[in-house]
């Protein structure tokens, strides 16, 4: 089915996906107006480089909560915030996780929100 589209349903191991693609691929504006914070309902945004380096740095340094309350040393590639600046959602291939127990509270990170 998804052939008939042009789509091909499986990529083959011996093709090899733009990089851009192997990196981030873009969410389209339409479904960025629909998602939101699983949690608060708050519309989410993309992160900006100054506010992933800022949580990157955070990580590093100490580790961030998550929302299952637990600590993460692992840093993000890329993400969405809520409009609050409060609550990050990482960006995994392309795909947001949005599982609030995998949520970084970040309220500890001083004017994230734009």
């Amino acid at each position: 089915m998804l052939e008939a589209a042009g789509i091909p349903e499986r990529i083959s191991a011996d093709k090899e996906l733009p990089s851009a693609a192997k990196h981030f691929m873009a969410l389209d504006k339409r479904l960025l107006d629909i998602l939101c914070c699983p949690s608060s309902k708050q519309p989410l945004l993309p992160l900006q480089s100054t506010q992933r380096e800022r949580i990157n740095a955070a990580i590093s340094k100490d580790g961030l909560p998550t929302g299952a309350g637990e600590t993460t040393r692992d840093v993000i590639q890329d993400g969405l915030i809520t409009r609050d600046g409060k609550t990050v959602y990482r960006i995994d291939d392309g795909i947001p996780v949005l599982l609030a127990e995998e949520a970084l509270d970040v309220r500890s990170i001083d004017s994230l929100a734009r």
